[in-house]
């Protein structure tokens, strides 16, 4: 078995400089304030799942998402450079990496091997690239073009948080609920015994690993990362998709992006007509470090 590629992103996390938060309880008004904001994102959470449940409204909403997407979507043909040539290239750099890594994992459309082996492992390599005291993973995607998996490429340009997201988990473990999707992390991090104190005293990293996990190289749908250097704060649109904020950008010509931060898929102009199909796997891994 070939070694694979390990592609790694970063999203540092910062506390919001005017709330800090500690191990002291918050002022009645605003430990209010958030009851409040978790009460309410439990309702929409519980509406919404029924809503769902029913395939035409479920329809409907879909349509209504990529309505709302479209309007920020602007299709530009741009160069995308070698990532292997970029020598600087890093998560406190650029905010990706290229790195080898070799999986025991032998069959990635097996969820249950998927989880037992390959988070694992991650948790352990990353825990020692980043210097990590801690490290969680909370579930991973695989991807695949034409409706063969939940999730196809995903051909938007975007970053998966916000700054907003370290206090929102540091809220969710004061009041002992979400009060932001997390996907898991959240009870992760109560098995763990990390309080909302110690998360609000921490650095905290998520690093998004991805690797092709085709047997061939990957030309159908490829990865594009944006060089973090080449985006400004002024640029970033902060939008919230059920419940949960995260950015997207506005094109800018000097952005840089490297094929192998912000990132999207990609329709690779030279690829062959029986070229192999996009296969990937990707996972997010929440890393606490010393502040």
């Amino acid at each position: 078995q070939q070694q694979q590629q390990q592609q790694l992103q970063q999203r540092q996390l910062q506390e919001e400089p005017p709330r800090k938060l500690s191990s002291q309880a918050a002022p009645p008004n605003e430990q209010s304030s958030a009851l409040q904001i978790a009460d309410e994102f439990a309702r929409q959470r519980k509406e919404f799942e029924e809503q769902m449940r029913d395939k035409e409204k479920a329809k409907a909403f879909r349509e209504a998402v990529r309505q709302y997407q479209e309007q920020f979507n602007n299709q530009v043909e741009l160069e995308v450079l070698n990532g292997r040539d970029l020598g600087d290239a890093g998560l406190e750099t650029s905010g990706f990496a290229l790195l080898q890594h070799k999986s025991v994992v032998h069959d990635f459309d097996n969820a249950e091997e998927v989880k037992s082996k390959y988070y694992p492992e991650m948790k352990e390599y990353i825990k020692q690239l980043v210097g990590a005291r801690l490290c969680l993973v909370n579930n991973h995607v695989i991807r695949k073009p034409n409706g063969e998996t939940p999730f196809g490429p995903f051909m938007e340009v975007h970053s998966d948080f916000t700054d907003a997201y370290k206090s929102d988990l540091v809220r969710s473990l004061e009041l002992g609920r979400e009060v932001t999707p997390t996907f898991g992390i959240f009870g992760e991090l109560q098995a763990a015994g990390v309080t909302g104190a110690e998360l609000s005293a921490s650095r905290v990293m998520v690093v998004h690993a991805w690797r092709n996990v085709s047997e061939q190289p990957l030309r159908d749908f490829p990865l594009a990362l944006c060089d973090a250097r080449s985006v400004e704060e002024a640029e970033l649109i902060r939008e919230r998709v059920s419940g949960l904020e995260r950015y997207r950008a506005i094109h800018q010509d000097r952005h840089r992006w490297y094929w192998y931060a912000f990132h999207s898929a990609f329709v690779h102009p030279d690829r062959p007509h029986n070229t192999a199909k996009r296969f990937s796997c990707e996972l997010r891994v929440l890393c606490l470090l010393e502040a």
